[in-house]
């Protein structure tokens, strides 16, 4: 008996198998076709960019400040990078060296990080520490609760503590606290740092606050230490 006649199978892959249609019917490959054969999807929709979220969170509220707020969230864990753009450290609507008038204007841009439901803001230390007329502080202070106030369901106000390496700023610190505490139009809480700083050069704590910059003799006084923040996540548990 003949044996059968062994078939070749030849296995080629897509784009192969239509060059060679092609070439027996005289034609060439589209591109689109080379495209398909390869695994593209002309017209292929690309896929959704996933929308940023509101940073940095703790215990279900987004830190809202300057430097001050970003030692805050770094003692929580949080890790704030630097923008490449600015040249400073920023994470959501925490960036440092940050003014009220500079939160205002990201908080009405188009370009504003995300805004969480509920926030925890301090703002106003570089406005102390560098002279800003205290009245346009205030002023910034305001626009900033009553922006927050309309968006937010809930907003936690840290007033300011004081600026030790600037001893003339004790009397504008109290003015901006004050109308902080004042505001009672709108619905937010308070925490008074005056209970935890002092509020004065006779009641300040100093044992609260950086001496120095990390790595360097420079002198801080600005900024709270460990000891400080433990102090604040403390009050601020109690409310939250």
């Amino acid at each position: 008996m003949a044996s059968e006649p062994k078939t070749l199978v030849m296995l080629l892959d897509q784009s192969e198998a239509l060059k060679l249609i092609r070439e027996q019917l005289g034609t060439s490959t589209s591109k689109s076709e080379q495209k398909t054969a390869v695994g593209v999807i002309p017209g292929a929709k690309k896929p959704p960019v996933k929308p940023l979220k509101p940073r940095p969170i703790w215990r279900e509220h987004q830190l809202i400040g300057d430097s001050m707020m970003s030692r805050l969230a770094s003692y929580l864990g949080h890790k704030v990078p630097c923008n490449r753009e600015t040249h400073s450290k920023q994470l959501g609507l925490i960036s440092h060296g940050q003014t009220t008038g500079r939160l205002i204007g990201t908080l009405h841009s188009a370009k504003s990080p995300p805004l969480a439901s509920k926030v925890v803001v301090m703002i106003g230390t570089n406005d102390i520490a560098h002279d800003t007329p205290i009245g346009k502080a205030v002023s910034n202070m305001k626009r900033i609760l009553a922006f927050l106030s309309k968006r937010c369901k809930e907003v936690v106000v840290l007033t300011l503590p004081p600026v030790p390496a600037v001893e003339a700023s004790y009397e504008n610190l109290q003015k901006f606290n004050t109308s902080i505490k004042e505001n009672s139009v709108l619905d937010h809480k308070n925490i008074d740092t005056a209970d935890i700083f002092g509020d004065s050069k006779e009641t300040v704590n100093l044992d609260l606050f950086k001496r120095t910059f990390k790595g360097s003799n420079k002198q801080d006084m600005v900024h709270w230490n460990q000891d400080g923040i433990k102090l604040v996540l403390d009050a601020l548990k109690k409310v939250i």
